[in-house]
């Protein structure tokens, strides 16, 4: 009888850590500079709801340089097409300038220079404030796709274009441009189950315990 129970335990057990609900897919890119001073920034994609992400864009002080800067333009490369109008700013400012197939976004915003370093053309170019307006180190949009097709699968690189790149409290009049083209972090492939509700899972594991109950009072007779 023992044995039956435990038995019992070990499938409760192993459903509820198969079955549980998952996390949202989180997905970081550590940007460096490929030319200009030393810098650092730090993106993070995750899913908000099907087809919608939000991509945060974050500043880090350059190592050993220490420099922080302004984010004046934000480059991606994504495995669909998409315009302006699926992009929504939430933090950052707004986006004054969008577009296809480019790393020049006029105003000094673009990734030109760095030889055999450089990343190439982005498939979205966004462009903020600009140089000495806001000096914006944290920006945050949403991604959508108006179809829901669109998959944290299809992000695969980004670009940065900082101005006024220096130590934060002296005089910042450096500029740089990051990038990387791979995630720190792979990105885990999706489950294709579904996921029971936590009402059926419940009901399943009354039933193993009262098939346990059933069985003990038949070996006790």
């Amino acid at each position: 009888m023992k044995k039956i129970l435990s038995t019992i335990a070990s499938i409760l057990i192993l459903l509820f850590i198969l079955l549980s609900p998952a996390r949202s897919t989180v997905v970081q890119y550590d940007l460096n500079s490929f030319t200009g001073d030393s810098a650092g920034a730090i993106v993070t994609i995750d899913d908000v709801t099907a087809g919608v992400f939000r991509v945060n864009v974050q500043v880090v002080p350059g190592i050993p340089s220490g420099n922080i800067g302004d984010i004046t333009g934000v480059f991606f490369n994504l495995s669909d097409t998409i315009g302006q109008s699926d992009i929504t700013g939430l933090i950052g400012g707004p986006i004054i300038g969008f577009e296809n197939n480019t790393q020049n976004l006029g105003r000094g915003v673009n990734l030109s220079g760095g030889g055999i370093n450089n990343p190439g053309s982005f498939d979205v170019g966004l462009r903020y404030n600009g140089f000495n307006v806001d000096d914006v180190q944290h920006i945050e949009f949403l991604v959508s796709s108006l179809n829901g097709t669109l998959s944290i699968l299809d992000f695969n690189g980004f670009g940065l274009r900082l101005q006024s790149v220096g130590v934060e409290g002296r005089q910042r009049r450096g500029s740089s441009k990051l990038s990387a083209l791979s995630p720190t972090y792979p990105v885990p492939v999706p489950a294709s189950f579904p996921i029971p509700e936590s009402s059926t899972m419940l009901l399943f594991g009354l039933g193993l315990i009262g098939i346990a109950g059933i069985t003990r009072q038949k070996l006790q007779k």
